[in-house]
């Protein structure tokens, strides 16, 4: 496996537990697009189809189903594992740099994505034009995290639904861009947000079978 060293904090200095490893693997910088077919699945196949048979309470709901499996799975890991990133092996919907994350980085970069995309849909609830970019560099978890990230998590989860369930608008005119699956209306980031936890349970899957083997 290529690698690249990591640069250390000057002698005497003691380095974060985060990232006490020698190499780390070779991968894409933030914000690399995914690959071509992926990109091209997501928006032009995935999302139609998903906009035309998901039901907004279906995907409220797949949101809420999603988020108990990635806490169940986040507590089967062991305590003093949780902040030890891993390299999982290439997964649909997960950049390149995504791959070498810890099961804390995960929740940390779920609740950055899932505020994020409260934000969008409430504004889009009232017919808000947005002015920023949405981009997928800007949303990457922290290296450091205290061990009380999990009660955060389901705090800012449970936020997240009282919103969801306060939307009147759920076809909005007025829509915003996604990097990946292109304008999306009041339901169209609705269901991206039940696909997005449903991704990040994989890899909390994937990084929970690592740390088992």
């Amino acid at each position: 496996m290529r690698t690249r060293g990591v640069i250390t904090k000057k002698e005497g200095k003691t380095m974060s537990q985060d990232i006490q490893h020698a190499y780390e693997p070779l991968l894409k910088p933030p914000g690399t697009p995914l690959p071509f077919f992926q990109r091209h699945f997501l928006r032009h196949a995935l999302m139609p189809i998903l906009l035309r048979i998901v039901p907004w309470e279906d995907a409220h709901e797949q949101f809420v189903q999603e988020t108990a499996k990635v806490v169940k799975l986040y507590n089967d890991i062991p305590q003093d594992m949780r902040t030890k990133r891993v390299l999982i092996p290439k997964l649909m919907g997960l950049e390149d740099s995504s791959r070498f994350w810890s099961a804390d980085m995960v929740l940390d970069h779920m609740m950055i994505v899932s505020r994020g995309m409260s934000t969008i849909i409430h504004a889009l609830d009232k017919e808000q034009k947005l002015m920023f970019e949405v981009k997928t560099a800007d949303v990457k978890p922290r290296l450091i995290h205290d061990t009380q990230i999990l009660p955060v998590f389901e705090e800012k989860a449970k936020e997240c639904l009282s919103l969801l369930k306060s939307i009147q608008n759920k076809k909005s005119k007025t829509k915003h861009n996604h990097p990946w699956f292109g304008a999306l209306d009041t339901q169209g980031w609705n269901i991206l947000m039940a696909v997005h936890q449903k991704i990040h349970r994989r890899q909390m899957e994937k990084i929970l079978k690592i740390l088992q083997d």
